[in-house]
């Protein structure tokens, strides 16, 4: 493995000197560990580096996906809504925070790859808090609850161990996780506010119009207050993609959700791999044209626009178009 030693010329290219030095809130003993983890062990590093592919965006997009199309469409749903929240939730913490990440600020930390955006809090430590706990509570993999949490500290710690985040950033990570879930908690307990009920109620429109305000608040906070051109682009595609695919995954099962009740997926392999099959390439397609915005439009707001409004159309197809499409070519239904 190719370990990049020197990032200085990275960093004052991808930071300003001073905006670096302000926001240097990694305290020392961070950094010391850091580098005592990695010189002490060396041996660790392709076990950490598996847990931190673990806890990638993509591992998620899969899980989702899977779990609508093949697993159960209701929780499908549920989960893609809680990691496409706390994704937000993430990027907006770390474009208001501003934390540079270890290896920024210490030639001593060696790293394998360079890695864009702030630092805390960790958004593998959040996600993987949030979608490893949410699967341990479906049906039969309650069993599994104890190993999920292994795997959440695990994805935490080879952060650490990577150099990307410093111990106190996996913490926050992990901390706001906790939060979303306790805050999911508070929306399906029964015993819940009156208040809380009614925002879960909402209708749909309304539901469209916070998305939308909260992307356009982020936005515009954006282009106000980072000064690096490249993080703003990067930034805004983060957050485009997330609102608008939770738009898309709203407006999809709410116009299935007269229908979905008589739906009981065929759970036998040849059903879900032609579901697969006919699933896949229109998200892949339609990735690929948010990635060659993201890449060759240089403008924040055309780039950002047009990224938000095609991943609407990804979870328009995941939550609605593709269940549609499974109906009408009979691999959806149980014929039981």
């Amino acid at each position: 493995m190719c370990i990049i030693e020197n990032v200085n010329e990275f960093r004052m290219t991808k930071y300003e000197i001073k905006e670096v030095l302000l926001m240097n809130n990694v305290f020392e003993w961070e950094l010391d560990l850091i580098v005592l983890l990695q010189n002490t062990l060396p041996w660790l590093r392709p076990i950490m580096q598996f847990f931190t592919t673990i806890g990638e965006p993509f591992v998620y997009i899969l899980v989702m996906l899977i779990l609508i199309w093949c697993v159960d469409y209701r929780f499908g749903v549920k989960y893609a809504t809680l990691i496409l929240c706390s994704s937000f939730i993430n990027s907006f913490s770390k474009i208001l925070i501003r934390a540079p990440r270890p290896y920024f600020i210490d030639d001593r930390i060696h790293v394998s790859h360079l890695e864009d955006g702030y630092g805390m809090p960790s958004g593998h430590a959040q996600n993987s808090t949030v979608a490893l706990i949410t699967l341990s509570n479906y049906k039969n993999m309650t069993r599994f609850r104890i190993a999920f949490i292994a795997v959440i500290i695990l994805i935490g710690l080879s952060r650490v161990y990577l150099g990307y985040h410093s111990p106190i950033q996996v913490l926050a990570g992990w901390i706001m996780g906790v939060c979303v879930i306790g805050i999911v908690y508070k929306f399906e307990n029964p015993q819940g506010s009156s208040r809380l009920e009614r925002i879960k109620t909402m209708s749909i429109k309304i539901k469209t119009l916070i998305i939308l305000l909260l992307w356009l608040v982020s936005m515009t906070y954006l282009i106000a207050c980072v000064n690096d051109v490249q993080m703003k682009i990067d930034y805004a595609s983060k957050i485009s993609i997330y609102m608008g695919t939770l738009i898309g995954i709203q407006w999809g099962s709410k116009r299935l959700s007269t229908r979905i009740n008589a739906i009981q997926l065929d759970h036998r392999m040849g059903k879900l791999l032609a579901r697969c099959l006919v699933g896949f390439p229109l998200v892949f397609a339609l990735i690929y044209c948010v990635k060659m915005a993201e890449k060759h439009i240089t403008d924040m707001w055309v780039s950002g626009t047009l990224q938000f409004i095609l991943m609407i159309g990804v979870g328009l197809w995941v939550s609605y178009g593709a269940i549609i499409v499974f109906d009408k070519l009979s691999i959806l239904k149980s014929e039981d």
